[in-house]
């Protein structure tokens, strides 16, 4: 049986017409369709075919490129894939010929890399680092996965490493200057692959910087025992990346995603938001939960192999109220700046310096966390966003003792 890679690309493009009815399905939306951006990608796969004739040879496409193809069009026409003919060409093609299981690049650095170990998740260890991936990992347009930390949780990423084969000798490690215009380390772990990505397409992580649009992944029914303990590995690697320390509030720009994890738990917590600019200027807004104590307490039982310094076991609701409040009590005796004082600072130096000499004027150490919410309280005027950006402090402290 003959079937060449243009008359599987002609069908796939056929079938995503019969399921787009409105629309004239051209080559860039193909590409589209299959590589999640539009191009040429699907234009170009035609142009290979057409010069590996000239050289009386035959271009097919490797299978971690079908697995990525098959994720995209899962992600883009939803229940529709299911109903369609799309698993069948894939099939008749896989069939027809003899195919090269990978394209290229990711396993010549790595090869240890388990490129199906999103595929099925059973077990709390999995779990957990689709959590993490969910709130530090980025799917790029091309078809990457990307994650970048600071320095100080680099043992996740050694761990996430180790746990699906990437060569340590491969993270990298970056130098960035924070808009306050000191520096700080990051940790950077970057790869390319259709199969891995398609995987974690399919759990519902969605390509390019579109974290307000992702769901809760479908771990199966949370009334089984074994299910419920995937979901709160699931959620404990979620807060290790988008979590308070010494609480157990979570962050996201998706309210759905939130929302679905106090329906699936039955959380009664309220979901609040806050607005902020992006580097762009852009306005976008945050969501934010607590969970309750004991999921919060259960979640840490379940799995031990989390980040250390935010397992922090918290205490029932009457004691974390009064606990919060003699924190606050200690915070107004800690910040011994005047409103005036901290209104001309704010201007003078940023935020960083002002805890330094805070520190080195009174003895007392505090935050730049501190500094906003004073700053908030009082109502200051707080200087235009990126003000410190690539500015440095050059006065001396000891002038304002």
């Amino acid at each position: 049986m003959i079937y060449n890679t243009i008359e599987f690309l002609d069908d796939l493009k056929k079938e995503a017409q019969k399921l787009m009815p409105g629309i004239i399905v051209t080559n860039k939306i193909m590409s589209e369709l299959l590589s999640g951006q539009r191009g040429r990608h699907y234009e170009s796969k035609k142009t290979l075919v057409v010069g590996y004739a000239k050289n009386e040879k035959i271009y097919l496409i490797a299978e971690d490129v079908l697995e990525g193809y098959k994720a995209s069009l899962r992600s883009y026409f939803k229940h529709k894939y299911q109903q369609s003919n799309f698993d069948w060409i894939f099939k008749r093609y896989c069939q027809a010929n003899t195919l090269k299981k990978f394209a290229k690049s990711t396993l010549n650095y790595n090869p240890n890399l388990n490129l199906d170990y999103f595929d099925i998740i059973d077990s709390k260890e999995k779990a957990y680092w689709l959590g993490w991936v969910y709130a530090e990992g980025h799917i790029t347009k091309r078809g990457g996965i990307q994650i970048e930390i600071g320095f100080k949780d680099e043992i996740l990423v050694l761990r996430f490493a180790k746990a699906i084969g990437f060569e340590l000798s491969n993270i990298i490690y970056k130098n960035r200057i924070r808009d306050d215009s000191s520096e700080t380390t990051t940790v950077l772990i970057r790869f390319q692959d259709s199969c891995f990505i398609g995987h974690l397409l399919d759990k519902g992580l969605i390509k390019g910087k579109k974290a307000e649009f992702i769901t809760l992944p479908d771990l199966g029914d949370i009334h089984n025992e074994r299910v419920r303990e995937l979901y709160m590995a699931f959620l404990l690697g979620y807060f290790d990346g988008d979590g308070e320390e010494g609480s157990s509030r979570i962050y996201s720009n998706s309210y759905k995603f939130l929302y679905q994890i106090k329906k699936k738990f039955r959380l009664n917590s309220k979901i609040s938001e806050q607005k902020y600019i992006t580097k762009n200027g852009d306005e976008k807004t945050k969501y934010m939960m607590f969970l309750t104590a004991d999921l919060f307490n259960e979640m840490l039982y379940k799995y031990d192999f989390s980040l250390r310094r935010k397992r922090i076991k918290l205490i029932d609701s009457k004691l974390r109220v009064e606990q919060l409040e003699r924190a606050r009590a200690m915070r107004r005796e800690k910040f011994m700046f005047s409103r005036e004082q901290l209104q001309i600072l704010l201007f003078k130096m940023p935020k960083i310096q002002i805890a330094k000499l805070h520190r080195k004027k009174f003895g007392i150490e505090i935050g730049r966390t501190t500094i906003g919410r004073y700053a908030r309280k009082w109502g200051l005027k707080m200087p235009p966003a990126y003000y410190w950006t690539g500015k440095k402090f050059l006065g001396n402290l000891d002038d304002y003792l």
